[in-house]
């Protein structure tokens, strides 16, 4: 019988997170995902993240889609609890003011996007709520 499946790569590439170990250590991920459309956390299906680079002003991600004929939609939020802010979203020459801890992303079939990502690192309370039931962040 195999051991654990380790997963450091998976949380350094996919939430720019380094392995939190055993003991109950908290888990300091620059970023989560969840899938609207199923309201559950995590990717939705065919879905690919890769977070580029870890910056002080925030972070680069790349998402993609690798189903040849649905569209996908996730929801990225800044931070495993919602801990951080996210500023804005600049990708494909447009720039998007968000000003929450939380922000949704559809991609078409098999298409990508890179996405640069500034932040406000723990400006939030954190929360082990989904960002559907949750108000959006105090101005």
């Amino acid at each position: 019988i195999p051991g654990p499946i380790p997963i450091t790569s998976l949380l350094q590439l996919m939430l720019g997170a380094p392995y939190p170990g055993g003991g109950g250590n908290v888990l300091h991920a620059q970023v989560r995902y969840f899938d609207p459309d199923r309201q559950r956390p995590g990717l939705p299906p065919d879905l690919a993240a890769l977070v580029e680079e870890i910056n002080p002003e925030g972070i680069t991600l790349t998402l993609v889609n690798t189903n040849p004929v649905s569209t996908r939609k996730v929801i990225v939020q800044a931070g495993a609890y919602a801990e951080h802010e996210t500023v804005a979203v600049a990708a494909g020459g447009r720039q998007i003011e968000v000003a929450d801890s939380h922000f949704t992303v559809d991609l078409q079939p098999g298409a990508g996007e890179r996405l640069s990502i500034r932040m406000k690192r723990f400006v939030n309370q954190p929360t082990f709520r989904f960002p559907w039931n949750r108000q959006a962040a105090p101005k």
